[in-house]
């Protein structure tokens, strides 16, 4: 489990950082109205392809565990849906900007050569999503981290080839968000191989059925969740300008950041609960403070040093992106524990809390950015995001002990846990660094 971890915060670190790096070229080279448009862009087909996933990324991340004598089906039935979630996904996109007779708001900025390119998103982010999770559910987590820090990496080396010496800046960066997520494509099937079976023999069709009863379930979940995150950007685009669009896209991109470490956790943890699901259980509330622990003091250390730290690296045109960033980190904190939660009560077959969690608090959050924006402007979509991410925290926690009836002592952090987190920090630095001498050695 601590190997796990090690890989999957290490892979997180990394890729925060290259993320961090990809956020910094985009915001200079195509400034505050162009950002915003690239968000806006983006938006349609990350939505359309988060619901037509199926919740197959969830499925393989559990499944592939539960049935270790079907991978192989998995991941035929993986392509099956990418390519179902791609079609109508590019049915979505057309629907949304070239056939419905609806108001777009600023979405209408985009020409339909932007709109055209953005099919390009859905399969790819579909195909990268999906098999990254299922080389994650066979027990690769090392590998599956690894591929998402090169997936980031390649977009950051695109980017910076391509975009900041060539016209049409805003084309080029959809087109080069699809390529990097092939990277990840390719890497995984390789990873994958030992089960990429195309045999029409191997396919399973009660497994194909039930992954889509449960992950039915989950994409619902997903989507719900996905909106909650992004639902703010679609207010915001027939409310506020463009500018102030690209401002807030930041301020979420850069506060978002602040999930890598309690995510990692949740990451590991899930194969491993799938796996040992009798031994891992006894776990859940331990490993649930310990992310909460960490959620908060990430908090507290992003708070102080990201308002500096985004001056410097995004630049002054930025600095209206500053006081939606600092009210959306209370909300993401509390997030930190609820990855853990969701884990234990996906490895337990429930998915239905998370459609009720997810739905709840869309609906608050839809209400509460209605009522915030047009007083507040960006600030109140990021108070309506935080007071949002902080309920559906609480109601995380409700539903885990309705199921476990764990009690509820045994969920609040004590003293114990902050020394287990010191000793644990400091051993996996040792194995970090252990790691690192052999591979040089290699």
């Amino acid at each position: 489990m601590k190997r796990d971890v090690t890989a999957t915060l290490g892979g997180n670190i990394v890729a925060t950082f290259l993320s961090l790096g990809n956020a910094v070229i985009l915001a200079r080279v195509l400034g505050p109205a162009n950002r915003g448009l690239l968000g806006l862009a983006l938006l349609i087909p990350t939505i359309a392809g988060t619901f037509c996933i199926v919740g197959q990324d969830m499925v393989n991340a559990t499944f592939g565990g539960l049935y270790k004598d079907k991978r192989s089906s998995l991941f035929q039935q993986s392509l099956v849906i990418a390519l179902f979630g791609s079609i109508v996904s590019t049915l979505v996109i057309c629907a949304f900007y070239f056939w419905l007779p609806i108001r777009r708001g600023r979405f209408d900025e985009l020409g339909p050569k932007v709109v055209w390119l953005t099919c390009l998103v859905p399969p790819a982010l579909l195909l990268s999503r999906i098999l990254i999770s299922l080389v994650r559910g066979v027990g690769r987590i090392t590998s599956a981290a690894a591929i998402h820090v090169i997936q980031i990496a390649a977009l950051l080396v695109l980017l910076v080839v391509f975009l900041i010496w060539q016209d049409g800046r805003l084309k080029a960066a959809v087109v080069l968000t699809a390529l990097s997520s092939l990277v990840a494509v390719a890497l995984s099937i390789y990873a994958l191989w030992d089960y990429a079976a195309l045999r029409p023999s191997v396919f399973s069709s009660w497994l194909f059925k039930k992954s889509l009863a449960f992950g039915g379930q989950i994409s619902l979940t997903t989507l719900a969740s996905f909106l909650v995150y992004r639902i703010d950007q679609v207010i915001l685009a027939y409310m506020v300008p463009v500018e102030q669009v690209g401002f807030y896209v930041v301020a979420v991109g850069v506060a978002e950041r602040l999930r890598v470490l309690p995510n990692s956790i949740a990451q590991a943890f899930l194969p491993r609960l799938s796996n040992e699901i009798t031994d891992r259980q006894a776990q859940v509330p331990m490993v649930f403070r310990c992310s909460a622990i960490i959620s908060v003091g990430s908090m507290l250390m992003v708070a102080i040093l990201g308002a500096p730290a985004m001056l410097m690296l995004f630049g002054w045109d930025y600095s209206g992106s500053i006081v939606s960033f600092l009210l959306l980190l209370p909300g993401l904190a509390a997030l930190g524990g609820a990855a853990v939660l969701s884990s234990d009560l996906a490895a337990r077959e429930k998915p239905k809390y998370s459609v009720w969690i997810g739905y709840i608090i869309l609906a608050v959050n839809i209400l509460l950015n209605l009522a915030l924006i047009p007083r507040m402007g960006i600030a109140g979509a990021a108070l309506a995001s935080s007071v949002s991410y902080m309920g559906s925290g609480v109601l995380w926690l409700i539903f885990y002990r309705r199921e476990s009836k764990t009690p509820i002592q045994q969920m609040i952090p004590c003293g114990g846990d902050f020394v287990y987190l010191y000793r644990a920090g400091i051993e996996l630095l040792k194995q970090t660094w252990q790691l690192i001498l052999r591979r040089g050695r290699i």
